[in-house]
């Protein structure tokens, strides 16, 4: 095959192969929005509206990929707050766009940070010493979901409906927002979930330079002095989280450390009070004594 591939360079234009790639590349988004439903999730299960038990991982089809490493579980049934936590507690997270039905992933691999190696950059320490920027939580939780949306022409999956479930958990107590502020304005932040000791983070945005990282490492930091031990980053690695600290895991390790962490009791007693009397210098100085005893 490579030679096949190696001969077909050689004797075509490299402007003409690239036409033909766009010609084909097209063409199978075509086949891929056209298809009807029975084909193109043949073997899937398709979830009832009313029936919130989720099939196995192993029914998880690998031909049907989100990212690198998330397979296909199931489709279709309700986004309701019971159904996404029933998922989230198994390692399930749903992502669709408009024009697909609920799309239920699961993954053999996870993106965690353990909170005790988060990586923090020149810029961003700057922020955390000299105190450049100030941090609250669900103060402003629609204005940075909003802004996740916005900021991102990529965010297809962010739809309306997804929205609305993210208020719905918000409103649940479960999603929170972190805010980040300059001068009075909001300039970043991101949206996570919590139940227990575990946190994930699903969506983050800036508007200006180095103000979602900061929202990533101020939560992480704060979080660690809670009696938190991990941040989950989802199905898909990043060379980008990867620059935070970000690890990838086995699915049956990620599962276990997921089980006992939801099974605790929440440390933080009112989020919004979370960075209440915060200072940042004194806790990005504590976290780095500590970062360089391990």
């Amino acid at each position: 095959m490579k030679k096949i591939k190696g001969l077909i360079k050689r004797i075509m234009p490299e402007k003409f192969l690239g036409i033909i790639k766009r010609i084909l590349y097209k063409g199978s988004k075509l086949m891929d929005h056209y298809m009807p439903k029975r084909i193109k999730y043949r073997g899937v299960v398709k979830l009832s509206s009313y029936d919130s038990v989720f099939p196995d991982f192993e029914m998880a089809i690998q031909r049907l990929r989100f990212g690198p490493l998330a397979y296909l579980l199931a489709y279709g049934g309700q986004l309701s707050v019971e159904r996404y936590v029933e998922g989230v507690r198994r390692g399930i997270l749903p992502f669709f766009t408009d024009k697909d039905p609920y799309l239920w992933w699961i993954a053999d691999k996870r993106c965690i940070v353990p909170l005790e190696a988060v990586k923090i950059d020149r810029a961003v320490k700057n922020i955390f010493k000299k105190h450049i920027m100030d941090i609250t939580v669900d103060q402003a939780y629609d204005s940075v979901l909003m802004g996740c949306r916005d900021s991102h022409e990529g965010y297809v999956w962010l739809t309306d409906e997804r929205m609305g479930l993210y208020r719905e958990l918000f409103a649940a107590g479960y999603s929170h927002s972190i805010e980040v502020w300059q001068d009075g304005d909001l300039v970043g932040g991101l949206i996570g979930y919590n139940e227990g000791r575990y946190f994930l983070i699903e969506t983050k945005y800036g508007s200006i330079s180095n103000a979602s990282k900061y929202a990533f490492a101020a939560i992480c930091i704060r979080l660690k002095e809670s009696g938190y031990s991990i941040c989950d980053c989802g199905h898909w690695p990043t060379t980008h989280l990867e620059r935070l600290g970000a690890k990838v895991i086995e699915y049956q390790e990620f599962f276990e450390v997921l089980d006992d962490e939801v099974m605790h009791q929440c440390p933080v007693d009112d989020w919004e009070k979370l960075f209440e009397n915060w200072d940042s210098e004194e806790a990005y100085l504590a976290y780095y004594e500590s970062y360089k005893k391990k």
